[in-house]
């Protein structure tokens, strides 16, 4: 089994891959068949995409914390707390004037006015920022120089803008509000990528695989037992000098669960189409050849009840009307067909045959053959297989093989035959349908041989034309290998 690489393909939109498709076998059951255990993939940005197993990924976020006052922000939340606050500032415009001595230019003292003059006495007259009383003072752009009008008073003075602050104003505090300024995601299996699915982060877990590689599905084929033709050497008298079998079956096999190419369960029973003894019997042989036979004569009767049916319609006739005018049709040319395989009409269903083909046509010949037998009761079920894998997903398709006899009288004697001698119906794969040998036949205790079900089945008849037939059946088998 070959590994293939998994293809990125590169598109915004989300599509479906072409002929990628994945699965995982959710319920455990062995095969990937059930609902929501398949799908296509999805082309998701660069990311392919598997939605059967998909994971949430995990979220990792980062926040900051913003200051509703000034739209600072601040890394944590006790941070942005301690700082969110200020005072409310009563600021006001003033006049700043600086005094000076005429004669030495002493720098004597600054006074403003808001509204009264204050005078306070800073160090020097290059001050730029001066505290009195509560009041924060700032020294703005120089204005002009003014003399004093009085030429006896021995100063004159420098003006300049200002401001004054009341630093004894209330502290408003405000608000920190928690901003997600990223995500970082993460798939819970590690090593796989987050895609947006839907507004949701979600991962794969499962591999797309390319349904075009090469050597990627695998079917894995029945080897069936096929009936055994009457073609061993005799002796002069006729007896059969080889192996002879008696009661032989044939293998078949049919498709019940699929995720490619099985539109349908292949695997449905029928109803009683056929009842004992599908062509009498005339000879072993000859039914057997009516095993494959059957088939060909109810196939050709659906194709002449589709056609008038076809026909019938176009012509105007009601959907009933016309149904029931095919179904006619069908028997008459069924039952012309049958005359020239040796088969008894009397024991063929040709509508329920009929409704068989309307139902499989997915189907293969031989499921269709199966479902006729198995329904009439003619087939003994050996087992499941997986008759359908693709590499790294798994099981896609499952079937069932069965051993399958030319009357239900036979699946009876070789059902309950078997268990008397041991004899196993081989692996499910490869199943052992063959007759008896005369050995065997012999060695079977037929008193213990439970023939309720084959009564039933044929109740109208007499007890005793029962149980001739059943004898009858039985020696005829054993006088084909002897004559």
């Amino acid at each position: 089994m070959s590994l293939f690489a998994v293809f990125t393909l590169s598109n915004t939109a989300n599509i479906y891959a072409s002929n990628f498709v994945c699965a995982q076998d959710l319920d455990g059951n062995g095969d990937v068949t059930g609902i929501g255990e398949n799908a296509s993939c999805q082309v998701i940005g660069t990311e392919q995409f598997c939605s059967v197993g998909a994971q949430i990924c995990n979220v990792a976020a980062t926040y900051n914390y913003k200051c509703s006052l000034d739209d600072s922000t601040y890394d944590d939340e006790n941070s942005c707390k301690s700082s969110c606050m200020h005072q409310i500032k009563d600021i006001q415009t003033v006049e700043i004037i600086d005094f000076f001595n005429y004669d030495s230019s002493i720098f004597w003292f600054s006074a403003t006015y808001i509204p009264e003059q204050i005078i306070f006495y800073p160090k020097s007259s290059s001050w730029s920022e001066y505290t009195k009383d509560g009041v924060e003072f700032k020294k703005g752009s120089f204005i002009t120089r003014q003399d004093h009008p009085d030429s006896s008073t021995p100063f004159y003075a420098l003006r300049y803008t200002g401001t004054a602050t009341s630093l004894t104003a209330p502290v408003e505090t405000g608000s920190c509000s928690k901003n997600n300024i990223s995500n970082i995601y993460s798939c819970p299996t590690v090593g796989n990528s987050c895609v947006d699915v839907g507004g949701i982060q979600k991962c794969s877990i499962n591999s797309c695989i390319d349904l075009d590689a090469d050597n990627t599905i695998t079917e894995t084929s029945p080897d069936l037992d096929t009936p055994n033709a009457d073609d061993g050497n005799r002796d002069v008298d006729g007896a059969c000098t080889e192996r002879a079998l008696i009661f032989d079956g044939k293998g078949m096999r049919c498709r019940y669960k699929g995720w490619f190419g099985l539109a349908d369960n292949c695997c449905k029973s029928s109803g009683q189409v056929l009842s004992d003894s599908t062509g009498s019997y005339a000879t072993t042989m000859a039914t057997k050849v009516a095993m494959s036979a059957t088939w060909h004569v109810l196939k050709g009767a659906y194709a002449s009840y589709h056609a008038q049916l076809t026909y019938n319609l176009g012509a105007g006739m009601s959907t009933t009307a016309a149904a029931a005018n095919a179904s006619t049709y069908a028997a008459s040319g069924g039952q012309a067909a049958m005359s020239s395989f040796s088969i008894d009409p009397t024991t063929l269903a040709i509508s329920l045959a009929i409704k068989v083909f309307m139902d499989m046509m997915g189907c293969e010949q031989s499921e269709q053959e199966a479902a006729i037998y198995k329904g009439s009761g003619y087939c003994h079920e050996v087992g499941s297989f997986c008759s359908k894998k693709i590499a790294l997903l798994g099981c896609v398709e499952k079937s069932k093989s069965m051993c399958c006899f030319n009357s239900k009288l036979a699946r009876i004697l070789q059902e309950q035959g078997r268990v008397q001698l041991g004899k196993s119906w081989g692996a499910v794969e490869n199943p052992s349908c063959g007759g008896f040998n005369p050995a065997e036949f012999q060695a079977l205790d037929f008193s213990r041989i439970d023939m309720s079900e084959y009564y039933g089945d044929i109740q109208s008849k007499g007890q005793s034309l029962i149980q001739n037939n059943i004898t009858d059946s039985v020696q005829d088998y054993y006088r084909q290998i002897k004559q």
